[in-house]
């Protein structure tokens, strides 16, 4: 069956159903004699109304689209994800390259604290403000915080 329809319900997806004025026999009592129902011309059978003679009805749990919609579990509906931090490798730092990491460079013959660095050697990383971590668009939901997944009814 395709996606986003099921069967119907109404004639077991036949596409069809008993004729309600002849009970399914094809005939109707015209005074004393049997003749042809004009309902369903001699059949006994009509067009289901419900699924217009197809045997298959839209999904009630996608709207006929095959897929839903659910909370994202990998950023649990947030669309973002925390990750290393990408500029620093997720040290949250970088050696300062003034000093060498030293902490200090030399002036006059003698060795001073390094002004970029303040002595400390390092300088805080400017995306993830020393954090390590950042938070990034979830790849699995493309940050809408929404996967889309077959229906669990009609596919």
């Amino acid at each position: 069956m395709k996606k986003g329809y099921v069967e119907c319900e109404d004639c077991n997806g036949e596409g069809y159903i008993e004729c309600r004025w002849c009970g399914g026999t094809g005939e109707i009592e015209d005074g004393e004699e049997m003749v042809a129902c004009d309902h369903c011309d001699g059949d006994g059978k009509i067009e289901c109304r419900e699924c217009r003679g197809t045997g298959k009805v839209e999904c009630r749990e996608c709207g006929g689209t095959g897929t839903i919609e659910e909370k994202c579990d990998n950023c649990r509906g947030t669309g973002k994800i925390t990750v290393d931090c990408e500029e620093c490798n997720g040290y949250g730092y970088f050696i300062c390259k003034v000093c060498d990491g030293d902490g200090r460079v030399e002036e006059n013959g003698e060795y001073v604290t390094c002004e970029r660095c303040n002595g400390t050697g390092k300088l805080v990383c400017d995306v993830c403000g020393g954090r390590r971590m950042m938070e990034i668009e979830d790849p699995e939901c493309t940050g809408r915080g929404i996967v889309e997944k077959d229906c669990p009814v009609c596919s």
